[in-house]
């Protein structure tokens, strides 16, 4: 299986106004949110979150200042083995785990340490990094499984994220493009993932590319997602 592969998405369009003036606004609603409790109560890992977001926005308002004209989005297949899109995935998956709808935790060490090395070990493993002006702005991991009543594989997205200051733009519907693109390149019969249920943002855009509820019958009801820690 084929473990390297990259494809690159170049746009011309400009950042439209109506999002920075957004940006701005979510800057000044942190810079408010900061000043209203001493910097000390927060935890560390409100610290950490809280500075990601004010780093973010305050970059994306900076490229305003940019030759727009040559924004460049770019899709890349993570190759495990590199070192600089290796540290850009460990770095927005730790995002990730930080953010409201990943539970507010950041990784162990233990994970940062071994994650590269054992997704390198699993043959359906696939990780796009999206690429904003040559910055690290969206995640997307996924795994290869198998449906037995198709008789065929499947792929399912264990992890979807895009930065706070670059959402509302589309970018999540351009990483399920590719991966749909490589599950077809698969022979796969269907995509899958599981999404919070307070996460309706999420669920819209998953809607929007054509993910509904699992359920075999409208008798039998959908599909519940469990787990058994071990």
């Amino acid at each position: 299986m084929q473990r390297q592969q990259s494809a690159s998405i170049h746009s011309t369009q400009a950042t439209p106004d109506w999002l920075y003036s957004g940006k701005i606004s979510h800057l000044h609603s942190l810079v408010e949110k900061i000043s209203k409790r001493h910097w000390h109560h927060f935890s560390q890992q409100e610290k950490t979150r809280l500075m990601l977001e004010l780093e973010d926005t305050n970059m994306l308002l900076n490229l305003k200042d940019t030759n727009m004209s040559k924004n460049t989005l770019e899709i890349i297949r993570v190759d495990y083995r590199n070192t600089k899109q290796g540290k850009d995935l460990l770095d927005l998956l730790n995002a990730y785990a930080l953010d409201e709808m990943g539970g507010q935790k950041a990784l162990a060490k233990t994970v940062k340490q071994n994650l590269l090395t054992e997704m390198d070990k699993i043959p359906g493993a696939v990780s796009l990094l999206l690429y904003f002006q040559g910055n690290a702005i969206g995640l997307l991991n996924a795994f290869q499984g198998f449906s037995t009543f198709a008789g065929k594989p499947l792929i399912n997205i264990h992890d979807l994220y895009i930065k706070p200051a670059f959402r509302g733009l589309g970018y999540s519907s351009r990483l399920l493009q590719k991966i749909e693109k490589i599950a077809q390149e698969r022979g796969c019969c269907k995509l899958t993932l599981e999404v919070l249920q307070a996460n309706k943002t999420a669920q819209g855009v998953y809607k929007k590319n054509g993910f509904s509820g699992y359920q075999l019958s409208a008798q039998s009801g959908e599909a519940l997602f469990w787990q058994k820690k071990l």
